[in-house]
């Protein structure tokens, strides 16, 4: 049978939940790559793997284990924020994150993630740079002023 793994990912590590025998299985692994292949060995081929995109930290392990045809659902952190609302949890702490994703996840039709293509990629980190360039001309001529 399949399970639902939800996942809190930071910057040194990711917190994985997942219930198991109707009992919740929590662990930690390191946001690496040695922490990625330990993690893929609790993974079966027909299991979901739910995460939020949370900052830059969730790209490397979610490419990862797409790379690796695993089935992946990346959430906006509103959706999880909302849900967890509606189910008046206070506790917010890596262990209770990765539950209530993995509980999400056991409620909701989930979607498979994909990556972005590298062009895609390309284009925003241009009109990041373009933006910034923006703002600095822009501070530049306030200065000027003063």
């Amino acid at each position: 049978m399949s399970k639902i793994i939800g996942i809190d990912i930071s910057k040194q590590t990711f917190d994985v939940s997942y219930l198991e025998k109707d009992k919740w299985i929590h662990k930690i692994f390191k946001n690496q790559n040695r922490g990625f292949e330990q993690f893929t060995k609790l993974i079966g081929t027909s299991d979901w793997i739910v995460m939020e995109a949370s900052g830059p930290y969730y790209v490397q392990l979610a490419t990862f284990l797409h790379a690796s045809n695993f089935n992946v659902c990346v959430l906006n952190p509103l959706i999880i924020r909302r849900y967890s609302q509606t189910r008046l949890y206070r506790a917010k702490t890596d262990k209770k994150d990765a539950k209530t994703i993995a509980e999400y996840g056991a409620q909701y039709e989930l979607k498979r993630w994909c990556p972005e293509s590298k062009p895609s990629i390309e284009i925003k980190q241009l009109y990041t740079a373009l933006e910034l360039l923006k703002k600095q001309k822009h501070q530049t001529k306030d200065t000027r002023i003063l």
